[in-house]
Formats: C-alpha cells, structure tokens, sequence
C-alpha cells in the first residue's frame, strides 16, 4: 500500500477550509507527506474593468490574490511538518479540473469536503470516488480529525486488503481500534435447498467468518486491536447498513476500498464507496484505492 506522499487540498474560500486544512496536517503526518497541493476551482478569473475601478484591491491578480489568501489560511497549521507547499487557482470545471490536477501532480490523497460541492457546482463525490484514481478523504465540518475508532467496511477483496493496510497504519500511529464490518446476504432460491431463510442466514454468516479468517490471516495487524463484525443486509443495501453501523457506534473514521473502474458506463451504476461518502454520516471517510486503477478512463474523461 503506498504512503500518502502528495496531497491535493480542494479549498473554496469559505468556512470548510479549516478543517480542510486541519485534515491535511493530519494526514501529512500519516504518510509524511512531501507536497501538499493547496487548490481553489473558480469558474471564471476575469473581473470586469468597471468593477476593477471601484475597488482598487483588487489591483492583483485574481489567481496571486486567492494564493495569497490560502497562504495565510495554512500559516499555522503546519508548524513542525516538513512538506513543500504548492498554491493553485485553476479555472474551468472543478470536476474536469480536480480529476486533471490530480492526475498530472501524481496526487496519492485528494482531500475534500462532503458536501463541499453541491449538485449543481459541477462535482459530487461520486464523481470523485468513481473516476480518479488516488484515494479520498471526505470530511465534515463536525469531523474529528485524530481517530480512535476505525471502521473498515469489507468484502474481502483486494480493494477491502488495501483499505485495511491504510487503516491498521492509521491506527498504529494514533493508537486507534480497528472494525472490521462485513454484510452478507440470503442467496436467492436459498428455500430449494429445503432450509428457512433464517437456517441459511446462519449458513452464511458461517462462511463470512471463515472468510474474514482468512482475509485477516493474509495481513500484517501486530499491535493493533481488529476485531470483526458481520450485518445480514435483507434488503441489497449495503451501503445503508455501513452508514447507519457507522454512525450508530460513532466510529472517528470509516476507510473503504474502492473498485477500479474499466468503462465509462460503470461510473453511472455508483459504488457502495460512492453512496457512503453521499450519507449524512459526520464520520470522515478514506476511500483507498490503487493508483493503476482508472488511469485509461481518466484519460479518457479528459479528452472530453
């Protein structure tokens, strides 16, 4: 699993920033981080001659003023950490211009607010989450900043071993807990087999604790406190039963692995990972991923 060494910051001038901010000191520490990108998407730079005559302050330019502005944002947050500091204002779509910024710094953690970008501004984290294709790290402004409570949603693939290894790090280095949280399903055509729904409820769970067994025997959790939970999911939404698991228990971070994407077609269908980051859960949420994933549909979207 690759260390957080790049981080993209997505500031919008308003009250979000500090904690965005906060997050970036955080997780800086996290992975050591080397440059920390600082970026501000606005749809347009030009001001108008007339409105430029009114208000001579605005003598700069608009890019050298926001940077400036951002400058002064981070001055105190980062006492103490050894990173490069990049400022950017970019024009155009923040969607299009996040996802081509992200992929043209090498970006490993893009950090953005929840609800930063509403429907709307051009962006959702779904957007995020489905297309590029580094990790993301969504916040509230209610989020806590340092866990000791992480929840590992898991359905024992590889994206799940790669969300696991980011937070069993994560949680040696703030002496956290780890849960990790499987759901399981009754197959269809499960009463030909001459059991009630309830018998092959227990078949299943049965077999997702063989599973995580196995899954959890394949990592490196030395240390760090992991135990496993398992939610029967009766109605095929997973992503309910993680949000309300999530905040019911007041976890301080959720980490989820995200799938790869291979075709356009695929961002539209959205992902258990998407749909968490949409929930009103104040919990900040990692979604990891692997930086090979996605990089022929990114190219692709940017050619659009």
């Amino acid at each position: 699993m690759y260390d957080f060494k790049r981080l993209l910051v997505c500031l919008d001038q308003s009250d979000m920033d500090e904690t965005l901010i906060k997050a970036a000191a955080e997780y800086a520490g996290f992975g050591r981080a080397d440059n920390i990108y600082f970026v501000t998407v606005v749809k347009s730079l030009e001001v108008p001659d007339t409105v430029r005559q009114d208000f001579p302050g605005l003598g700069l330019p608009p890019e050298e003023r926001v940077a400036q502005e951002m400058r002064h944002r981070i001055a105190h947050a980062f006492d103490g950490i050894a990173s490069t500091f990049h400022f950017d204002v970019l024009e155009g779509d923040p969607t299009h211009q996040i996802i081509r910024w992200a992929q043209l710094k090498e970006i490993d953690l893009i950090i953005l607010g929840k609800k930063q970008y509403p429907i709307g501004k051009g962006i959702t984290s779904r957007n995020i989450v489905n297309i590029v294709h580094c990790s993301a790290l969504f916040v509230t402004a209610n989020s806590l900043l340092k866990p000791k409570t992480i929840l590992v949603p898991t359905d024992f693939s590889r994206a799940s071993h790669l969300a696991l290894q980011k937070a069993v790090k994560i949680a040696g280095l703030v002496k956290a807990s780890v849960t990790c949280l499987h759901t399981y399903e009754v197959p269809t055509g499960y009463h030909t087999t001459g059991k009630t729904y309830e018998e092959f409820a227990e078949i299943m769970l049965m077999h997702s604790q063989e599973d995580f067994a196995a899954f959890i025997k394949e990592e490196d959790v030395k240390g760090i406190a992991v135990d496993a939970r398992y939610l029967l999911d009766k109605h095929g939404h997973p992503d309910l039963l993680i949000s309300e698991y999530a905040a019911t228990h007041h976890y301080d971070l959720v980490v989820i692995g995200s799938k790869g994407r291979t075709a356009l077609s695929s961002v539209l269908l959205g992902s258990v990972a998407a749909k968490l980051v949409e929930s009103d859960i104040d919990s900040p949420v990692l979604v990891v991923k692997a930086k090979e994933d996605n990089l022929g549909l990114i190219d692709a979207i940017l050619q659009l």
